[in-house]
This record gives structure tokens, sequence and C-alpha cells, in this order.
């Protein structure tokens, strides 16, 4: 509003009921960072002052000073902050909830680092000392993940950037950023490794850890995914689900238990990927599922249906709540390094090496494996761990060649069956 010769911004005037008022307005920006409407005092004078004061506020708030606690943080149009502001509200939303939390860690990092520089701060040069400064050893050394986890998703903010802020960013300073990826993990868990971390976390009162770890070796789903299970994951799979083969409905369904003479499985969202799982479950894992299931019911009896049917299954025994996440790894690090402890005490050194690599997210990577060794096809296999086709193939290729079960079975094919004891004795007496 123009007062005179000087223009105040925000400050409008209304006739209402009341007769004449003031107030200061937001700008649709400011708006949106959470600034309000006021009403200004009835005096013009003290109006204007009042508009003043506010708008004192707002250069203050673009200064990067003080600022009321409901009002965002201010980004600079035309800085890099600006670029990170939009991705997260325009496309990190739209990700997995597991793919944001990892993104979150590169993108503070990147903001960190230039959030409050102009856009042209950002140049491949600098992007290299970047790199240069988070992995000073280079590739395989201490930093190597994290610092191309970071480059990575500045490459991947640049290219969103240059679709949908054309205008602002026309290149890409983080293509070719020269440090190649890290090289994948290859570590499975072997059975006996699998029974040993499960005795010790049975001995040390960590059933539910032990149980963890024995579903994601049957199913293959990720650790987050597995403590996020309830009763309402566990469902009845149907003859029509099995498209009416009555045969395999047969061979699934269990003859004992509460849900006797059904097939029953596990049916889930995975959190990264957003992709429908529904894997039937079978024989010990049945058993041990259903004795879990009953055991939430049981714990949460007294409340409602719906409360009953979102209990998680897998509970921490201290304090008998759900699982965070960061906990539950940690727990398995106590657990692992306690099975560590026994093999090395029993004289055990190469168990006691195996185990020191194993990580819990290796069972997803152990499941596949174990599925291909059984002769699944990829098509199979992905349809019970959720990962692409593309991805099974990466990882049978990496492992399959070197499983000595397929190695066995790879002989077996190339010198025949043994003949039977039966068959021998009457070739010998044929001569």
């Amino acid at each position: 509003m123009k007062i005179g010769k000087e223009r105040i911004a925000g400050l409008t005037q209304k006739n209402t009921a009341g007769g004449l008022r003031y107030y200061w307005e937001p700008n649709p920006a400011q708006r949106k960072a959470g600034w309000k409407t006021i009403t200004l005092p009835i005096e013009l004078s003290d109006a204007i002052a009042t508009a003043k004061k506010r708008n004192d506020d707002i250069a203050n708030w673009k200064e990067g000073g003080a600022r009321p606690k409901a009002i965002q943080r201010y980004v600079k149009r035309a800085t890099f902050g600006h670029v990170l502001a939009r991705y997260r509200a325009e496309k990190l939303v739209k990700l997995g909830a597991e793919t944001q939390k990892v993104d979150k860690y590169a993108i503070e990092k990147l903001e960190q680092w230039a959030g409050d520089q102009a856009i042209s701060y950002v140049t491949r040069a600098r992007v290299r000392i970047l790199r240069d400064s988070m992995c000073p050893g280079g590739p395989g050394t201490p930093g190597h993940h994290p610092a191309y986890s970071t480059l990575k998703k500045g490459r991947a903010i640049f290219a969103w950037a240059m679709a949908e802020m054309e205008d602002v960013v026309t290149s890409n300073p983080f293509e070719n950023f020269g440090l190649p990826a890290p090289d994948p993990r290859q570590v499975v868990w072997e059975p006996d490794d699998v029974t040993a971390f499960c005795d010790m976390a049975d001995e040390l009162g960590w059933h539910s850890i032990g149980r963890a770890v024995r579903i994601g070796t049957y199913t293959g789903q990720r650790e987050g995914d597995i403590l996020k299970l309830t009763p309402a994951d566990w469902r009845e799979v149907t003859l029509r689900q099995l498209r009416f083969d009555k045969e395999l409905y047969a061979q699934l369904a269990s003859d004992h238990g509460p849900n006797a003479g059904k097939v029953m499985g596990i049916r889930l969202l995975q959190s990264k990927g957003k992709r429908w799982i529904g894997t039937p479950i079978e024989g010990e894992m049945r058993d041990e599922m259903e004795t879990a299931i009953t055991a939430a019911k049981q714990r949460n009896q007294g409340k409602e249906i719906a409360e009953i049917a979102k209990a998680r299954i897998l509970i921490k025994e201290t304090n008998g709540k759900p699982w965070e996440q960061k906990d539950f790894i940690r727990h398995v690090k106590t657990v692992r390094d306690a099975a560590i402890d026994r093999a090395r005490k029993l004289g055990d050194v190469a168990r006691a090496e195996r185990l020191d690599a194993l990580q819990f997210r290796d069972l997803r990577r152990t499941c596949v494996v174990t599925l291909g060794e059984l002769g699944l096809d990829d098509a199979g296999i992905s349809a019970i761990t959720g990962h692409t086709l593309a991805t099974i193939k990466k990882i049978l290729e990496v492992y399959m060649p070197r499983t000595e079960a397929m190695a066995a079975r790879a002989v077996v094919a190339r010198i025949g069956p043994k003949p039977k004891k039966d068959d021998a004795a009457e070739k010998e007496q044929s001569v």
C-alpha cells in the first residue's frame, strides 16, 4: 500500500462492518513459509509503524536472523539451497520412507557444503574438491561409501532440477564426479552360522532377534519390514490365488495349528520400492510365525480388534515395545559378538571370522542364493523377495558359481547319476 510517496509492503486496508481497518498481509512466498496475516491498529500512524516492524522482521528473516518458531528457514532463490528445498518438497516426499532416510544424510551434507551459495558456485571443479575432502584416500578407503552416496545424490538432484527448474539450472556439475561405486557386499549367511547366531540370541534371551533372522532367511525381506510385521500381515492364501492348483495347495496346507487345513503366508507392502509381496509360509517357519502371532494377540487382549491386528509380532523383550530399527541393529551386533566369542573359545576360528563379517542385511542376499540353489528361476525368486529381475540376475551371477551346492549339482550333471547297488549287482552277474 502506498502512503504518500512511500510504498509499505504488506499494508492493506479493508472496509469492514466496524469501519475501515488496516492489515499486514504476506506475499505468497512468505505465506508458504508460515507468515500469517495480522490485524493492525486502528490509527493509520500506528498501523504503518506496526507494518514496518513486521517488514523489518521479514528482512531479518531473509538475512538468516531470528524468526518465529513456526516460520521456515528462508532460502534465497537462485541458490543451491533453494534447489535442495524444492527437491525436498517436490521429489523427495514422493519416494519411499526408507529411501528418504538414506537420502537425508546426503542432502544435509550438500546443504552444509554449499546451501547458501549461488548455483553458479557449484562447479565440476568444486564438486571434485568436495569428493576429495570426503574420501581423501580414494576408492576402497574409509569415506568411500558416504562420499559416493552424497555425490550420486547431488547428480540426481541436478538432473531433476534441469528438468523442473530449467530457467535456473542448465547443467549438471555432478556428472562424472570421478569416484566409482563401492564394491558391493559379497557376504551370505551359511546355514551353520544362522544356527550359531540364533542359538546365541535365544541363550541371551533375545528370542525376537533370532526369530527375525529366521524370517529374514526364509523371506528375504529387509529388517525394517520384518520388524513392522503384524497379525494383519498374516493371511490365508486361497486356492484361487494359487490358480486352483489343488496339488500345490495340498503341499502348502498345514494339518495342525490355529489355521489347520489352510495355506497361510505373509503379505506386506515393502517400505522401499513400494512393492506388494505375498509369500506362503510352511513347515517350521509357519509354526514359529503362528506361535508369535498367538503371543502378540494374547499380549493385547482386551483391546479393539483393529488394535490387535496392528500389534507388532516382534517386540523387545526388556520393555514389551516394538523394536526401533537402530536399536535392533545394535542388539544384532551384540548377539553376533557373543556368538563370535563362543566360536573362538571353541577353537572354531573359521566360523568366528565368518560371523564377524555378517550383517542382518546380508540375509536378503542369502535368501536369493538359497532359492537359486533350489533351482527357482529369477521370476520365482523375485516373487518372494521383491527384488527386480535385474538385481536377482546380478546376485546370482556373483554367487551361484561359487556355492558348493551348485558346484556339486554341476559335477553330478557331468558324470551322470551313480547306478543303484541293485543295478550294479545285476551288471556283475550278467558278465
